[in-house]
């Protein structure tokens, strides 16, 4: 039967949507570990959430937050970058880093039967991170480059001229990535204070979503303990 493209299909019921329930505890160290039930697929996705993003910048040091933040991966106490990314390869894991204005968030994804190497590497990434001085200075090039390029972008020459405009001296009034001059200012050793100031388990919400919740329950403890 062929379709009449002249009229507008029927509108149908709403749909019901239910989200799943949260639950939510607290561990004697202070981390705030959240579990969602999500059966859907055999995945599992570990959430770190700080409350510490760009607006946590000092005054000087714009993209210090979001430098910090890409260097995670880059090595742990344990294993160089290379090794991390072979690990999280092992399990079919799925890195990801994002920094905000007030949040930084950095997550894992992988197969549902390998959520505690999933959690452990994680808390490796989070805790742990190497800060080679070497690396620092890769990840402060690249960002630099990156910076010169966003020059010729106009939304971002909007953005930044929005955020100025608007906040002024505000932490808000920077973009994330930062300015020349203050990455130029950055150094090891401001990463590594503002690792130590911001990344604490006391500023950790960890956040599970998978089947078997009081499972990712147990794990988490047994890993953030």
């Amino acid at each position: 039967m062929g379709v009449d493209r002249s009229r507008l299909p029927a509108v149908g019921a709403v749909p019901k949507f239910r989200f799943p329930e949260i639950d939510r505890a607290t561990l004697p160290n202070g981390v705030r570990l959240w579990t969602i039930d999500h059966r859907e697929t055999a995945l599992v996705t570990w959430l770190l959430l700080l409350r510490s993003g760009s607006a946590a910048d000092p005054p000087d040091r714009a993209g210090l937050a979001a430098l910090t933040g890409d260097l995670l991966d880059d090595g742990s106490s344990e294993r160089t970058g290379i090794e991390l990314h072979a690990a999280l390869g092992r399990i079919g894991g799925a890195l990801g880093t994002e920094v905000t204005s007030d949040a930084t968030v950095v997550s894992i994804t992988a197969l549902a039967r390998h959520a505690r190497e999933a959690i452990a590497l994680l808390v490796e990434i989070a805790a742990r991170p190497r800060f080679d001085p070497s690396e620092v200075e890769r990840v402060r090039r690249l960002r630099l480059n990156r910076l010169s390029q966003l020059k010729l972008v106009a939304s971002v020459v909007a953005d930044r001229t929005y955020l100025q405009a608007i906040y002024g001296s505000h932490p808000y009034g920077h973009l994330s990535i930062g300015t020349e001059a203050s990455l130029r200012t950055i150094s090891v050793d401001d990463v590594k204070a503002f690792h130590a100031r911001h990344y604490s388990a006391r500023e950790w919400t960890v956040i599970a979503a998978g089947a078997a919740p009081a499972h990712l329950r147990e794990v988490a403890e047994e890993q953030l303990a």
